[in-house]
This record gives structure tokens, C-alpha cells and sequence, in this order.
């Protein structure tokens, strides 16, 4: 298993120092190799939705007894989600100030996690509703 390892490394940083220029000041990718950009709205709604899903399968690891196994994989892939919504927010935080996206997709969030609560037959009663309605107008509020 250690050689296997071994190899891999060496494999890769050779990969490495073939496909990219290396200084000591930064990595800067070489000119084959192609970048992958997304717009930036659409990193804040992947974002959102990989939170939103991450709850959600938190909710279904909650109806099963700790450490069995389908409670270990809804709340593996929940893990998974949520590592990738984090690595997707510091992307969105390179593009919009953290005070104003911030807010933003958290009520993007409870709007999400509140209908699919309302799917699985969870109340909302009218002070829930309002709050969500305020939610809505802020995020126009403080995006606009």
C-alpha cells in the first residue's frame, strides 16, 4: 500500500512540473491547460441548493438510530454536501461582498429547507409565512 502511495506521488508531481510553471511566488497554470469559470450567480445557487440538500439529508438520517448504516450514509453525503457548498461560498465570496451575500443565501436557504418541510407535511403557520415574506423582501433590499 506504501509503494502504491509512493508511486502516485511521484506521478503526480511529475505530472505537476510538466503541465504547469512553477515559481516561488505562485502556481500559475500552464498554457494547455484550461480553466474552468462559472458565472457567479450560478455558484450562489449551486451553493444554496448543496446546503438546502445537505438539511434535507439530515432530516432523513434523524428517523434512524445513530451509527446504523443508512443514518451513516444520509449523514456521510451530508457531509459531502456541506464541504461542497464551503468550497463553492469561498468561490461566491471572491465575487460579492460577504455582507450582503451572506444574508442572502442563508434566507435562500430557510426558503428552500421551509418547502421542502412543507412537502413532508410540517406547518407553517402565519408568523412562519410573514417571516419568510421578510426574508424575500431583505434579500432584495440589501442586493439591490
Amino acid at each position: 500500500m506504501q509503494s502504491n502511495l509512493l508511486a502516485f506521488c511521484r506521478i503526480y508531481v511529475r505530472y505537476k512540473l510538466h503541465y504547469a510553471d512553477v515559481s516561488a511566488d505562485h502556481f500559475t497554470p500552464a498554457k494547455n491547460m484550461k480553466t474552468f469559470t462559472m458565472p457567479p450567480l450560478l455558484l450562489v445557487i449551486i451553493a444554496i441548493l448543496a446546503t438546502a440538500f445537505a438539511q434535507v439529508l439530515l432530516k432523513k438520517a434523524s428517523y434512524f438510530d445513530i451509527k446504523t448504516s443508512p443514518w451513516l450514509v444520509y449523514m456521510g453525503i451530508s457531509a459531502v454536501s456541506y464541504g461542497f457548498s464551503f468550497i463553492l461560498y469561498s468561490r461566491v465570496l471572491k465575487y460579492y461582498p460577504i455582507n450582503k451575500i451572506y444574508p442572502a443565501m442563508t434566507v435562500g436557504q430557510i426558503i428552500l429547507i421551509t418547502l421542502f418541510g412543507l412537502y413532508i407535511g410540517e406547518i407553517i403557520d402565519g408568523r412562519h409565512a410573514l417571516g419568510l415574506l421578510l426574508g424575500a423582501v431583505s434579500i432584495y433590499l440589501i442586493m439591490s
